[in-house]
This record gives C-alpha cells, sequence and structure tokens, in this order.
C-alpha cells in the first residue's frame, strides 16, 4: 500500500507482504511463530478495490463502469486474466506462506456478472492448494450468498452488532433504524448453523 504504515485496505501490489512490516520472509516467519504456538493465523485480503497508485492496473483491463464502489472504479471480473490475479493471489497466501485462512473484505463490492461468480471458483481454487484453508466474507448482515451460493466457510454478519449497539446507545439513524430489540439481538444467535457466523460487539469498522 502507499506510504510506510497502514491497514492495507489501499493495496498497489496485492503479492507483496509490504516491506515495513517485515516483507516475505517476515511474513513467513510470523506464520511458522503462530503455528508452532499453537495459534492458526487468517490472513485479511482485499479484492474489492485497489488504491490509488496501483499503476500494473494500466497494464490491462482492470476496470469496469458497469459498477462502482465506495472506494472508486469496480474492478471488471468479467475478464479471465482479472479473475485469475484475484484467485492466484488466494492461492499464494495458503500455499507459499501457509495461513490457514482469508478474510476477504466487502465482498459487496465485488461485482461479476459472469455464470459463476469469482468468489466461488476462488473458493474451488484455494481449496486445491489447501484443503483445510478457511474463506470467510465480510458481508451485510442479511445478504447469505458467500454461505449460500459461494461455498464460504462463513461470513461475518454485522447484524448482531447492530442491535447490539441500538439496545446500548439508543441511536437508530442510518441503517440502524431496524434495529434493537432483545427478539433480534437473540434471533442471531440463534440462527441456522451458527458457527457459519461470525459476531462480534466490536470490529475494526465498528467501535
Amino acid at each position: 500500500f502507499p506510504g510506510h504504515h497502514g491497514w492495507g485496505y489501499d493495496g498497489v501490489y496485492l503479492s507483496a507482504a509490504h516491506s515495513a512490516y517485515g516483507g516475505p520472509h517476515g511474513l513467513a516467519g510470523f506464520v511458522d511463530a503462530a503455528h508452532a504456538a499453537g495459534v492458526g493465523v487468517i490472513l485479511d485480503v482485499v479484492y474489492n478495490h485497489v488504491g490509488p497508485g496501483a499503476r500494473f492496473t494500466d497494464f490491462g483491463p482492470f476496470f469496469t463502469d458497469r459498477h462502482h464502489t465506495f472506494w472508486g472504479d469496480a474492478i471488471d471480473y468479467s475478464q479471465r486474466g482479472v479473475r485469475d490475479w484475484a484467485i492466484e493471489n488466494a492461492c499464494l497466501w495458503v500455499r507459499d506462506y501457509r495461513v490457514d485462512g482469508l478474510r476477504l473484505d466487502a465482498v459487496h463490492a465485488v461485482f461479476d456478472d459472469s455464470p459463476r461468480h469469482v468468489l466461488a471458483e476462488l473458493v474451488d481454487r484455494v481449496r486445491e492448494e489447501s484443503p483445510r484453508a478457511l474463506v470467510i466474507s465480510e458481508m451485510g448482515s442479511d445478504d447469505l450468498r458467500p454461505v449460500d451460493e459461494w461455498g464460504h466457510d462463513a461470513q461475518w454478519s454485522d447484524g448482531l452488532h447492530h442491535e447490539l449497539h441500538v439496545l446500548l446507545t439508543g441511536e437508530r439513524d442510518g441503517y440502524y433504524e431496524p434495529f434493537g430489540s432483545l427478539r433480534g439481538l437473540a434471533g442471531r444467535l440463534e440462527r441456522r448453523e451458527p458457527e457459519r457466523f461470525v459476531v462480534y460487539a466490536q470490529n475494526h469498522d465498528q467501535v
């Protein structure tokens, strides 16, 4: 990503482990140390946009004007080479660095009008590389495409946070308006296959 420090959400070269955090050898060493301590590593990856300064996109049909994201131009996953760019990146982390899973950022902004969604194809290819690797998506609270259609192991669920936030603060502005009941909170914990939903009181976006 641009600059020396950051969270990595504005990636300019997605296959590079950032040098400020140890580069590729530092990341590999971190994963090995975590595994030696009995700790799994899930890597947060971003396939919904690239950041300013991603000059590699000048050399191929990376963007489309059929869709738009909050962060800028939408990536054109109807192009085979662009699909492979994301899928091979996912495979890199589980194969070469031996991470235990991937958390896919904001998949509601990964647009694909192809017969098979790129994130469904990504799961198949990741499992070919590492059958035990997890694929977990960040998705809107009631859009269940990742687990119902794309074969992902789990997805983040903002709904529990929203119910809890309104119950604790009374705030009902904007997207909080339909939330804030104990029944709704319980329902988030009672849904089918609860092990496939990541729920939280806070996260890096919701504090």
